[in-house]
């Protein structure tokens, strides 16, 4: 772990870059806040309307007017509380990522770069510009795209085939190499802790290791979904259950009730009554870039962008 005695060395991979080819990143399609931009680099309030946009319109995906029929109110509000939770989180992480950033300056930043890094901090940058962005700045983590799509609802089902396809697309404009996709599961939460065995759902994550590109980057997308433990055999709920809360819990339960071997065959069926889709986003990590969390400097500047949201966010109730 860094001391904060001595900053980590960087240095730009991008200096080569010309203008015609990062042109070509403007071509990358783009997505929308209400659709799978990522959230903004930079709370500020020239954007506080468009949040506010976003935050009025996606959560009535979890309304009883816009969810299926089966899905009952309990499974609504813990759709609901776990999107609010992820969204608050998303949003955060992405802000202290590009405040730790480790190029802060605008020295050597041509008028085409200035554009991406303005489109990345009010959210509406490709994931191509993200990427080049990323790299140019030593951000250490970003999300190229983030979408929700509660229900496995078809109109949003679709805009995640858009995003996948951008970014793939960038992906190949920055000369990365695709790898053998390889799923990791990951249980969450449930609606009932610390009380296991009133479990009825549990909210998990799959992540895939999609490609690298410069400097060991990983592409990784991550989805989350809920599984109703009611609509599966009842031996895996009595299995989950059983198990007592505690810091291993998750893994307890993933283990003990097979859950690396029952969900991929769900969410492949799209059995979405059973695996309920809630989001998925794909972010670029550079995993020698996070050291710079570890800093002291670093982490005051993280105590600050947060204090910095908590006083814009008072100031837009006012």
């Amino acid at each position: 772990m860094s001391t904060g005695d001595q900053e980590p060395q960087f240095i730009p991979r991008i200096d080569l870059i010309r203008d015609a080819q990062l042109e070509v990143f403007l071509s990358n399609p783009v997505g929308e806040p209400l659709t799978w931009a990522p959230s903004p680099l930079k709370f500020q309030a020239e954007i506080s309307e468009q949040q506010h946009e976003v935050d009025v319109v996606l959560p009535k995906y979890f309304s009883k007017r816009h969810a299926p029929r089966w899905a009952s109110p309990e499974l609504r509000s813990f759709m609901f509380d776990t999107y609010n939770a992820r969204r608050v989180r998303r949003n955060e992480l992405n802000q202290v990522n590009y405040l730790c950033r480790a190029k802060t300056d605008l020295d050597d930043i041509n008028v085409i770069e200035l554009g991406m890094i303005h489109r990345g901090e009010t959210g509406h940058a490709s994931p191509a510009e993200l990427m080049h962005i990323q790299a140019r700045l030593g951000i250490p983590t970003v999300a190229l795209g983030s979408l929700t799509h509660p229900w496995g609802d078809p109109e949003r089902m679709q805009l995640l085939n858009n995003q996948r396809a951008s970014i793939n697309e960038a992906i190949g404009m920055h000369g990365g190499t695709f790898l053998r996709k390889r799923a990791r599961y990951e249980v969450l939460t449930s609606d009932s802790l610390p009380r296991p065995q009133e479990t009825r759902f549990l909210f998990m994550s799959r992540e895939i290791d999609l490609a690298r590109t410069y400097k060991d980057t990983e592409i990784i997308e991550r989805s989350t979904f809920a599984l109703d433990l009611e609509r599966l055999d009842s031996h895996v709920a009595e299995v989950v259950r059983g198990i007592k809360f505690g810091e291993d819990w998750a893994d307890l339960v993933r283990g003990a009730a097979k859950l690396d071997t029952i969900v991929p065959s769900l969410l492949d069926a799209n059995e979405y009554q059973i695996a309920i889709p809630s989001s998925t986003t794909t972010i670029s990590r550079n995993r020698s870039m996070e050291e710079l969390y570890l800093t002291e400097e670093n982490l005051d500047r993280r105590q600050i962008a947060l204090v910095q949201r908590a006083l814009l966010n008072t100031v837009s109730l006012i």
